[in-house]
């Protein structure tokens, strides 16, 4: 145990991945809406969530535990930015992200197909621009394959494979959510992680929870 603990680095007084991850980010980070171009972007966004014009409409429910009643605009502002973006660079944008839900990704007969028509529209009718997006494992294969840049397939493993931690978290929260909201508390065995334990449930109320045409365009495209 004290081998164990001394090859174990101490990050409170050497922090070597905080610099690598400033180095990265430097100059890359756009800045801030102000606060009155927030209060635009609420405004804007509930009239969107009331039509379900993508994206963030999906996120409605955050607002069951968030005061401010704001918080289920960060998709919408993400995209906002994005938008603003690409009238500065004027080039194709290629956005990563792990998010699932149907306000970004097309999806049909359960296979995700790409990008919501409506964003794609939107970004080419506000800044003239095509628009593309990966799930992060998926981009880095297609990097791989088309662009120079090298991630290796055991890193691309690992960050499917914590895709999938994350998902099974997702949905156990998600569960427990909808069965608090009927009465029904969702309990995990003592002792046991919420990924394999198998759910204890307990009524509250009783005693007894990408082509070559993509190629071309992500080597010329902003990478966000």
């Amino acid at each position: 145990m004290i081998k164990a603990k001394a090859k174990h680095p101490d990050w409170f007084r050497a922090d070597t991945v905080e610099p690598a991850i400033n180095k990265i980010f430097s100059g890359r980070v756009g800045d801030p809406y102000s606060e009155k171009q927030l209060l635009e972007i609420y405004q804007k966004g509930q009239s969107r969530y009331e039509k379900e014009i993508p994206p963030g409409y999906k996120d409605r429910d955050k607002d069951k535990n968030d005061k401010t009643n704001t918080k289920k605009y960060g998709d919408l502002i993400i995209w906002l930015q994005i938008i603003d973006k690409a009238k500065v660079a004027k080039k194709p944008i290629v956005f990563v992200t792990d998010d699932q839900k149907d306000d970004w990704w097309w999806k049909t007969g359960g296979t995700t197909i790409g990008a919501r028509y409506e964003l794609i529209k939107e970004i080419r009718d506000d800044a003239d621009v095509s628009f593309q997006m990966y799930q992060a494992a998926n981009f880095m294969e297609f990097a791989d394959q088309h662009l120079s840049i090298k991630f290796g397939g055991e890193l691309i493993e690992q960050v499917k494979k914590l895709r999938e931690v994350d998902d099974k978290k997702e949905a156990l929260v998600k569960t427990h959510e909808t069965l608090s909201g009927s009465g029904i508390v969702m309990l995990v065995g003592k002792g046991e992680s919420s990924e394999g334990a198998a759910p204890l449930v307990q009524s509250a109320s009783s005693d007894a929870n990408v082509g070559s045409s993509q190629q071309e365009q992500a080597e010329g495209s902003e990478t966000l």
